[in-house]
């Protein structure tokens, strides 16, 4: 039996390709720590990119902190999401937030995009 609260390959951004749609189309949103792009797709679920730059961090170890923490958040949060390509690129003072802060601030950022108008126009950018 499948976890509902997982966070399969199919609920993920992967491709280059992906990544450069949401960048030249997508709708930006700015929180504390992070920029977020997002814009609708074809698939029934939302999907996840993050991007944590050795600009932001030199340790490897702040980095995969700051994306477990993005992960871990938008796994909870997915089955209240609308079926958008989500991608949270991480800034410098993302470093000096506590995991309780970091999620806090990405709560606030998925309540922004849940609440955006409900017609997929909004969403495709």
């Amino acid at each position: 039996m499948k976890s509902y609260n997982g966070f399969p390959g199919s609920y993920r951004l992967l491709k280059t390709t992906d990544f450069q749609r949401l960048s030249d189309k997508g709708r930006a949103i700015r929180g504390i720590g992070f920029r977020v792009r997002f814009l609708a797709n074809d698939y029934c679920h939302p999907r996840l990119g993050v991007t944590v730059s050795r600009r932001v961090s030199k340790k490897a170890s702040v980095r995969n902190f700051i994306k477990r923490q993005v992960r871990e958040k938008f796994r909870e949060r997915k089955q209240h999401l609308p079926a958008v390509d989500i991608v949270f690129i991480a800034n410098v003072s993302a470093t000096t937030l506590s995991g309780k802060e970091i999620r806090k601030s990405m709560a606030g950022l998925f309540d922004k995009i849940h609440q955006k108008p409900g017609n997929k126009s909004y969403y495709n950018g």
